[in-house]
């Protein structure tokens, strides 16, 4: 695990002891799957990982789990389509990939300000109170688009 994933179960650890919540290894566990993991996983995802260390773990503790997370905002809900919630522990302003051939999810740095044009530049946008933004881009990762090439 990198520093900066440490960093953030560390934070969060303290953040939620501070709000008075219990601190069991399952929830560690589960913010250790969510904060490891790049591919913004969905809470099916994170109990696959986590049941190989504590196989009496419940589906229903990990979407526990996640709806404290969200709702201290520790992590974000990435919502790509109408089937699956992945989350996200990276609460910087970037944007989404998502491979329509594979279904990764990949971030994708995007400046701060390109968002503020966007609504600076939007007359709709100027009169509203804007609390979230999101970026999903779609399209083939290079990966895909190098076995289709392949496959030609």
């Amino acid at each position: 695990m990198s520093e900066r994933e440490d960093e953030n179960i560390i934070r969060s650890i303290q953040y939620l002891k501070k709000m008075g919540y219990r601190i069991t290894p399952q929830r560690i566990a589960v913010m250790k799957a969510l904060s490891k993991s790049k591919n913004h996983p969905s809470a099916e995802e994170i109990y696959k990982e986590v049941i190989e260390k504590f196989p009496k773990i419940s589906i229903a503790t990990i979407y526990n789990v996640l709806t404290v997370l969200k709702k201290e905002n520790l992590i974000k809900t990435i919502r790509i389509n109408d089937e699956t919630n992945r989350y996200d522990y990276d609460l910087s302003v970037h944007a989404h990939f998502l491979c329509k051939e594979c279904s990764r999810v990949y971030d994708v740095d995007i400046e701060e300000k390109i968002i503020s044009d966007i609504i600076k530049g939007n007359i709709l946008l100027k009169n509203s109170i804007i609390d979230g933004t999101e970026v999903i881009i779609k399209g083939i990762c290079p990966k895909c688009k190098n076995k289709k090439d392949n496959n030609s």
